[in-house]
C-alpha cells in the first residue's frame, strides 16, 4: 500500500487536515454527496471537471475530507462546516484540496482493489455451493 499522506490547510485562521479517508468518512461522501452525481464518461478527471461536477454539493464534500486539527472526523458537524468553508476556502484553497484528495485517496486504485475482492468474495461463494441468487 501506498505512503499515507497528510495535508494540511489554513482556511479561515482555523488548520485543516486532509488525510486518507476511514470508512465513516467514506459513507458519508456516498450518502450525501455522491448519491445521484451524474459523472460523463471521461479517460481522465482533472480538479475542474470535478468541482463542475459537484456543483453545490461541493462545500459538503469538503466538510467530509477535511478534519478540523486536533479534532477527529467524527466530531464535526459536517453541514455548519460546509456553510463555514463555502465562505472561508479560497478558490485556490478548493483546487489544492481536490488535487490532494487524489494523493490521498487513490480512487482508482480503491476501485480496482474493490473488484478483485468481490471477485474472490463470489468465487468462495460459487465454491461453497450458492448462488448469485443467494
Amino acid at each position: 500500500m501506498a505512503d499515507k499522506k497528510e495535508f494540511k490547510y489554513e482556511i479561515g485562521g482555523r488548520v485543516f487536515i486532509q488525510r486518507p479517508l476511514v470508512l465513516g468518512q467514506l459513507k458519508q461522501l456516498i450518502d450525501h454527496v455522491m448519491k445521484d452525481l451524474i459523472v460523463p464518461e471521461t479517460d481522465s478527471l482533472d480538479p475542474m471537471m470535478l468541482l463542475e461536477i459537484l456543483g453545490d454539493k461541493l462545500p459538503l464534500g469538503l466538510a467530509i475530507i477535511l478534519t478540523e486539527e486536533g479534532k477527529s472526523p467524527k466530531d464535526k458537524n459536517i453541514l455548519q462546516l460546509g456553510e463555514d468553508l463555502y465562505f472561508e476556502i479560497t478558490a485556490e484553497q478548493t483546487m489544492e484540496v481536490i488535487a490532494d484528495f487524489f494523493v490521498c485517496t487513490p480512487v482508482t486504485s480503491l476501485l480496482s482493489m474493490f473488484t478483485e475482492k468481490m471477485k474472490d468474495v463470489q468465487k468462495s461463494l460459487t465454491e461453497a455451493g450458492l448462488s448469485k441468487s443467494a
